[in-house]
């Protein structure tokens, strides 16, 4: 029965994890004075459901919410926001508007669109849970341990440590929703490929590789790290001998950036004979400009003494991080970690490109890791991680040996593991406190 396998317990503890942070952040939210009240002027003013759940729309929640509200960009900075969640909370207020009677929905508009927003993220939020699963058992599945790792892998992620921003108006929940998807339809069609197969079985992969592309689009819509999951295709491509498919699709899931940036382009630098933005005549990439110049993101830039509590803050996940990169490499892509030379280096990369089930989530994970550790504001690695399915595998990796007590895990390591778990549900409990009452978090 459905409600005794693992994706509805999976489900189930997403569904209540989900629960258990809304109650903790928003009940704390009432009871306690919030560090800076002005986060209490917008968006709510009224005693009603908004008021309620304004503190979802702390932080960056208020830009995605304005442009849902507003329908566009009103600042420069707010460009640092990709407008796919902003466009799906538009579209299900509108929906909700006209098909769910008056007395259903908030009076005031802006009320409607952060409820909207609140449902849009905790629902994707248990939906990526389970598709987290099912992705696992698609591409673990020549591992004796792959059911269990999927298993513990999602289970990690349906209680997260970065809880807060899975069920606030961020795009967290809806970015690994996306990808995951995206990324499932993919491996469906690629393990279903035989080089001797029909022209039918041909048709029905390239279908579900292209609904992968598009759901990986929209992912990309959603946050800019969505790039990162082209190589995926690349390597199913490789995979599927099929790299004339394959290059349009990657173009596909790149698309919505440069569509971005040229409509941010349009609106600050297409006026004659006005003063432009200096973004305008320096290749036109707003994102990257913004991220310079309102986030200090650049090499070392965030390395300074006042930012070493934000470098403690970011350890624990880190560490998971760059442990499965250094294991992923050393045993997915052992070119890649022996390549010492350039020539060493391409030859590891055409190996790895051949492995399409295990390199292109090394990839991406090690991208951003080590992006975010040089170049960004390091403490949001906890939230930037969720969208990686090779972090929480590699979580799901330790707590299986463990619990299976299998030979090959130290003493020391699993310790440090446990150490993990008490930081892992210290952020748990601790986030959704901090960021309901307007307080510095992750």
């Amino acid at each position: 029965m459905f409600f005794k396998s693992n994706s509805a317990k999976i489900a189930l503890a997403a569904i209540c994890s989900r629960a258990v942070c809304l109650l903790v952040g928003l009940v704390s939210a009432e009871c306690m004075h919030p560090y800076d009240t002005s986060g209490n002027i917008y968006p709510a003013g009224h005693k009603n459901v908004g008021e309620w759940l304004s503190p979802l729309a702390y932080w960056d929640g208020v830009y995605f919410l304005r442009t849902a509200d507003i329908e566009g960009y009103e600042y420069e900075h707010t460009h640092a926001f990709f407008p796919g969640l902003p466009i799906l909370i538009n579209v299900m207020e509108g929906l909700a508007s006209s098909i769910l009677p008056e007395w259903v929905l908030p009076a005031q508009r802006v009320d409607r669109l952060l409820l909207c927003g609140a449902v849009i993220t905790n629902i994707s939020f248990v939906l990526a849970s389970v598709l987290l699963y099912w992705l696992g058992l698609a591409v673990l599945s020549d591992r004796k341990d792959g059911v269990s790792v999927a298993y513990y892998g999602a289970l990690f992620f349906a209680i997260p440590m970065s809880n807060i921003f899975m069920s606030a108006i961020y795009t967290e929940s809806l970015y690994s929703m996306l990808t995951f998807a995206g990324l499932l339809l993919l491996y469906t069609a690629a393990n279903a490929y035989r080089p001797d197969q029909s022209r039918w079985a041909e048709l029905g992969q390239a279908t579900l590789a292209l609904g992968s592309a598009i759901t990986l689009a929209a992912a990309t819509l959603t946050r800019s790290n969505g790039t990162l999951n082209a190589p995926f295709l690349i390597s199913f491509g490789i995979h599927t001998r099929s790299l004339l498919l394959a290059i349009p699709l990657v173009l596909l899931v790149l698309l919505p950036l440069p569509l971005y940036l040229r409509y941010a382009w349009s609106l600050y630098c297409s006026n004659i004979g006005l003063d432009n933005r200096p973004w305008c005549d320096e290749g036109g990439n707003v994102y990257s400009y913004i991220q310079k110049e309102y986030w200090n993101v650049g090499l070392f830039e965030y390395y300074t003494p006042n930012n070493i509590p934000n470098f403690l803050l970011a350890v624990p996940s880190m560490s998971i991080a760059v442990t499965a990169v250094v294991r992923g490499l050393s045993r997915y892509c052992p070119q890649l970690s022996r390549a010492f030379s350039p020539k060493a280096w391409i030859e590891g990369v055409v190996s790895a490109a051949y492995d399409y089930k295990r390199s292109p989530f090394v990839f991406q994970l090690m991208v951003l890791t080590f992006f975010t550790l040089l170049c960004a504001n390091v403490q949001v690695m906890t939230r930037l991680l969720t969208g990686c399915p090779l972090y929480y595998w590699q979580l799901g990796s330790f707590y299986d040996s463990i619990i299976a007590d299998k030979k090959g895990g130290g003493r020391i390591s699993t310790v440090a593991f446990y150490v993990y778990l008490l930081f892992h549900s210290v952020y748990f409990f601790i986030g959704p406190i901090m960021f309901c009452n307007f307080l510095p978090w992750t």
